[in-house]
């Protein structure tokens, strides 16, 4: 699935892929950790570009890729403080689809 993703009609972009996957792994030790929040119906944006990440004079793809969490709308704050293991495993399983 990773390679669909990061296809751009010529070549298959790994390095964009493996940006992602460290930013997806940040993600999930983020949400692994967090006790406060439970996330419902969520997205996580993936955006990447792909003419800065080759113009990059250092090699260093931080300001062309990006990972984010959006769309708070059904977000709950727990009095609980337990993990949201849907979300985690959600994480896990899109990580394990990418790679």
């Amino acid at each position: 699935m990773g390679q669909i993703f990061f296809y751009d009609r010529k070549n298959i972009r790994g390095e964009f892929g493996k940006v992602v996957l460290q930013k997806l792994e940040k993600l999930g030790r983020w949400a692994s950790n967090q006790n406060t929040f439970h996330l419902y119906c969520s997205f996580i944006l993936v955006a990447y570009d792909g003419l800065k990440f080759e113009d990059d004079p250092y090699g260093y793809p931080e300001p062309a890729v990006d990972v984010r969490i959006i769309d708070f709308a059904h977000t709950i704050c727990d009095v609980n403080n337990t993990n949201d293991e849907g979300y985690v495993y959600g994480l896990h399983s899109l990580i394990k689809h990418l790679q």
